[in-house]
């Protein structure tokens, strides 16, 4: 197997005090492997990450960069990176900026690339974490590993490196609403899995990762990946119909036998508040689905380039 040109793809968001020490760390790595690039993303930065960009690049001649016009997030920064590796036919590998991600995990990454494995991915130990967190953790990935018609692992993220092949494929993929975890999933099973700690050097940060946020990252990748939800609407109609058939059918017969009574209250603002969530239920979901359909129909561009370092004009895609 020849050995593909790498490309280590950092989307960056305010990440100016960390993305410096993030290159130099990698330089060691870099220089005695050969043939690496690095392309460091701005995704709508406020501080000045675009100006370390710029520093960086004429510093070293391995690093390039491109920069939004705004924020778009981490999906599309991680997709602009995948498109402008999948145009120069060399394989990814996508970490973070922020220093959880330590350089000889990448450079055992690569190396395993190289050595013929197709899919390689870090593993994070989460032994670091609180016993909430891990136990919130497992719990998440577990409930959607059931629910999506693909398989999510604990602690496997999107740190990991992907050859060629695959890198085209995912560039051609055409949704907008993307959940890579899901996407790294549906290519298959990792060749080869490196358990990794994270580093205990790093200073303290509050994670952007909020109940909120985390919420609604599960529900994007539940609507991604399947229509199950659609399908339980479906079903529990079907039980609630008939459940409501049934009762009917009670009610008639004590009516034959009893004669007509004063309808229970209990039963009646029970039946009422159940039927009422349960539609409003059915109907947020489906709105779900409607919105992203939506999305899908306009088609807009996923990110818009201002610079690169190049100096080429950006485009959008």
């Amino acid at each position: 197997m020849p050995t593909e040109q790498a490309f280590i793809v950092i989307p960056c968001f305010d990440e100016a005090p960390r993305i410096g020490r993030l290159v130099r760390e990698l330089q060691p790595h870099i220089e005695e492997l050969g043939d690496v690039e690095v392309l460091l993303i701005n995704d709508g930065s406020g501080d000045n990450t675009l100006e370390v960009f710029r520093e960086l690049r004429q510093t070293y001649s391995w690093v390039n960069y491109l920069s939004f016009t705004r924020n778009f997030g981490k999906e599309a920064a991680m997709l602009a990176g995948i498109d402008w590796v999948a145009e120069r036919g060399g394989a990814v590998l996508i970490m973070d900026a922020d220093g959880q991600h330590p350089p000889v995990v990448a450079r055992q990454l690569i190396e395993a690339t190289r050595a013929g494995a197709s899919h390689v991915v870090a593993e994070r130990n989460r032994l670091d974490e609180s016993l909430r967190r891990r136990l919130l953790a497992r719990v998440a990935y577990g409930v959607l590993s059931k629910i999506m018609q693909v398989s999510l692992m604990n602690g496997q993220g999107d740190f990991r490196m992907l050859e060629a092949e695959l890198v085209a494929v995912l560039a051609a993929m055409p949704e907008r609403n993307r959940f890579s975890k899901g996407l790294y999933a549906w290519l298959g099973d990792p060749d080869e899995v490196i358990t990794f700690d994270p580093p205990d050097d790093l200073p303290v940060r509050k994670s952007r990762w909020s109940l909120r946020a985390l919420f609604s990252y599960s529900i994007d990748g539940v609507t991604s990946f399947n229509d199950r939800p659609l399908r339980f609407i479906l079903l529990t109609g079907l039980t609630t119909g008939f459940l409501s058939f049934c009762y009917m059918l009670v009610l008639l017969a004590a009516a034959w036998r009893d004669g007509i009574t004063v309808p229970g209250y209990l039963t009646t603002v029970f039946a009422v508040t159940f039927l009422g969530s349960l539609q409003l239920v059915s109907l947020g979901v489906i709105g779900e689905y409607v919105g992203r359909i939506l999305v899908e129909a306009k088609d807009r561009p996923m990110y818009l380039i201002r610079e690169r370092s190049s100096g080429q004009p950006g485009s959008p895609q």
